[in-house]
């Protein structure tokens, strides 16, 4: 019987118990949620952007992506080519069936389809060519990708996308 002043209200001992492991649980719950927001899983965060290095590739990326969201991957390769020649950048075709492609920068890059791979030929400027893939998730999961550069290295990209 627990006392609140001048009325006496009869609960059993167990109800309050687990009353207040449900409390507890739910504090902690929310907890958790504020700091992974705080931590960039909602948005823009210390653990929201990732980054994969291969040989001469970096390919910078949102580590959690959202459905029907805008998403992109920033890819940058060294070259020892003169500016204006390409560089050549493949892109396993099994990323393209989990999105929805809507933009490629430069737009001047050259664009073809191969059976297992996008390949995409891209303009070299100042020793580099910068290749932006601007894309929105359709499947909720893991999304992955392989990106690979002609002569040179590959990187494997993986973005959690939710709903």
């Amino acid at each position: 019987m627990a006392n609140t002043g001048q009325l006496e209200v009869d609960r059993p001992q167990g109800f309050i118990d687990r009353e207040r492991q449900v409390q507890r649980a739910g504090v902690v719950l929310m907890a958790v949620f504020a700091l992974a927001g705080a931590a960039g899983v909602f948005g823009s965060g210390v653990a929201s952007h990732a980054q994969q290095t291969g040989d001469r590739l970096r390919v910078d990326y949102e580590r959690f992506g959202r459905l029907t969201v805008r998403s992109s991957f920033n890819i940058t390769v060294q070259t020892q080519v003169g500016d204006g020649e390409t560089v050549t950048v493949r892109v396993e075709r099994e990323f393209f069936n989990r999105v929805s492609m809507l933009e490629v920068r430069p737009a001047d890059a050259h664009v073809a389809l191969e059976k297992d791979s996008a390949i995409f030929e891209v303009p070299a400027v100042g020793g580099e060519a910068h290749l932006e893939l601007h894309y929105e998730p359709e499947k909720s999961g893991m999304l992955r990708a392989t990106i690979a550069v002609a002569g040179g290295g590959s990187v494997h990209v993986t973005q959690f996308v939710y709903f």
